[in-house]
């Protein structure tokens, strides 16, 4: 008889040892949290005498920058840089510059997830039948 005890004994001590190793804590697994980035899209266009481009980003978040980097060839042309929200439908602008030349900037903060829209146009000083190039840099948290 005390070889079967001692087999048992054998038998049930691992299984003992392993489950003390387990506890019964149900601690939830929780998903990381994804952080915004700091992205900078560059948009490019052409205006016409009386003309209007649109370009779109969505932004979490954050604040937002939109600067003029790029205006033809002539330094002392003006454009109309605006930035506002984008309901998929229009663009209803927040933020307007008229006069903008290189360097100017919108600054302006998302308080939400939000669809932007930002407008280059003409505010009348593009010449008849002339095209003035731009380039327009928009930095958000995306």
């Amino acid at each position: 008889m005390r070889p079967s005890f001692l087999r048992a004994l054998l038998l049930v001590a691992p299984l003992a040892i392993a489950a003390s190793g387990c506890n019964s804590n149900n601690t939830a697994v929780t998903t990381p949290t994804v952080l915004p980035v700091l992205t900078t899209d560059t948009f490019e266009g052409a205006l016409v005498t009386g003309g209007a481009n649109y370009h779109l980003v969505t932004a979490k978040v954050g604040n937002v920058v939109t600067t003029m980097t790029g205006i033809g060839l002539d330094p002392t042309v003006r454009l109309g840089m605006a930035i506002g929200v984008n309901d998929l439908i229009s663009c209803t602008a927040v933020m307007d510059e008229p006069n903008a030349t290189i360097g100017s900037t919108l600054t302006g903060v998302t308080t939400a997830v939000t669809n932007l829209c930002v407008k280059v146009y003409d505010p009348g000083t593009v010449a008849a039948d002339a095209t003035v190039s731009y380039e327009v840099k928009v930095t958000y948290y995306k």
